[in-house]
């Protein structure tokens, strides 16, 4: 689970499937342009640089994009300002992006894009940059500090998992 303030474009990349390193080289427009990697740019689920449908909400500058990852069975889920997008559950396991689509058994990491402003990433640490979140959400776990409430049965990624 992580946020992102002020980013315009968040995903899931598989560096298995990214042999020449374009997203880590920053050579791609957004996350979601080619078969390594699904995003969420503005309000459209990109894989393969096809919109993937769905009911997505669009943001701006300020608002704090969510991602939860179900790496056990395989689903990425996106929230805006803590609401989950496209009918997603991520403690009910439903409404999920597939992860086989960008190739099963890989090694995941998050991915997001920006070409207008800094794009600041709260891990778990409570700060958006320097930034503290103005209000913590509930976390089962106790793992990390985020702006809204983690899903059930997730938390920070850390050597603590």
């Amino acid at each position: 689970v992580y946020d992102v303030a002020n980013g315009n474009g968040l995903g899931v990349l598989n560096l298995d499937k990214d042999p020449y390193g374009t997203y880590i080289s920053g050579t791609e427009k957004y996350v979601g342009i080619n078969h390594n990697a699904v995003g969420l740019f503005s309000n459209i689920l990109y894989y393969n640089n096809v919109n993937q449908g769905g009911t997505w909400t669009s943001w701006s500058n300020g608002d704090i994009i969510g991602l939860a990852v179900d790496a056990t069975n395989g689903y990425a889920y996106w929230s805006v300002n803590g609401t989950w997008q496209n009918s997603g559950n991520p403690t009910a396991g439903t409404g999920g992006y597939a992860l086989s689509n960008i190739g099963s058994n890989g090694t995941y990491v998050m991915g997001c894009s920006n070409s207008t402003s800094s794009t600041e990433v709260n891990f778990g640490n409570g700060y958006f940059g320097t930034t503290a979140v103005s209000s913590a959400g509930t976390n089962a776990s106790g793992i990390g500090i985020f702006e809204y409430d983690v899903p059930t049965g997730f938390t920070a990624l850390s050597t603590k998992d």
